[in-house]
Order: structure tokens, then sequence, then C-alpha cells
């Protein structure tokens, strides 16, 4: 695979990886924990039902995927170095970076290397 390539999909894929909201899961599964600032919203989670517990996490998981999606809107301007010291290049499969970070939250695997094209290519 292409180095470009690989390093763009490794980063996009960083950022599906860190999706969950422990918040979120918090909410459905648990409480924030017993420390004092957390009383607040510990004693609204013991008022809700499965339900209403269920409506707030997925709101919690909304906001993350919001400023999740929102950092990569304001990355897409900037040239990104890996690690490694690779240049990514930009929307290799033809879309800004939060469109390919939607189709990879949403389980679309990777198109095809052959379709690469990279729009800083003279």
């Amino acid at each position: 695979m292409d180095q470009p390539i690989a390093a763009y999909k490794e980063f996009i894929d960083s950022f599906v990886e860190i999706r969950p909201s422990v918040h979120s899961r918090w909410v459905k599964e648990s409480d924030f924990g017993d420390l004092h600032e957390n009383a607040h919203f510990n004693h609204l989670l013991v008022e809700l039902t499965p339900e209403q517990r269920e409506v707030l996490a997925e709101l919690l998981q909304r906001s993350r995927d919001s400023g999740i999606h929102d950092a990569l809107v304001q990355l897409d301007g900037y040239t990104l170095i890996s690690p490694d010291g690779v240049s990514l290049p930009r929307k290799p499969f033809g879309y800004f970076m939060h469109y390919d970070w939607v189709l990879r939250r949403e389980g679309e695997q990777w198109d095809e290397e052959d379709d690469f094209e990279d729009e800083d290519a003279v």
C-alpha cells in the first residue's frame, strides 16, 4: 500500500477508534463516579428512566461526534505530517477528511488504492 495512503487511513481510523464517549457509556451503565464535582450529574441520573438515559447518552455521543467532525473540518486546510514524517494526501478518495471519517464511522470500507487521487498532485 502507498505510504501516504496508509498514513491517511491510519489518521482517519484513529478518530474512529476514539469515537466512543465515556460519558455516554457512564450515563447508560452507571454514574459519573463518587466525586464531589460529579454529584449534580449523578443526582440527575438517578432521576432518569432507562429510556431517558438512552436519549441522554445518544445526545452526549452526538455531541462528541460533532466535536470530532468539526476538528477534522478545521484540519482539512492544513498539510498534515504523520509521526513517521509522511505527508498526508488531501482528499485521496475524493472527499474531505470529515466525510471520510463519517463513512468509516458508519462502517464503510476504504476504496481500493487504485481509486486514489491526490488533490495536491501536479
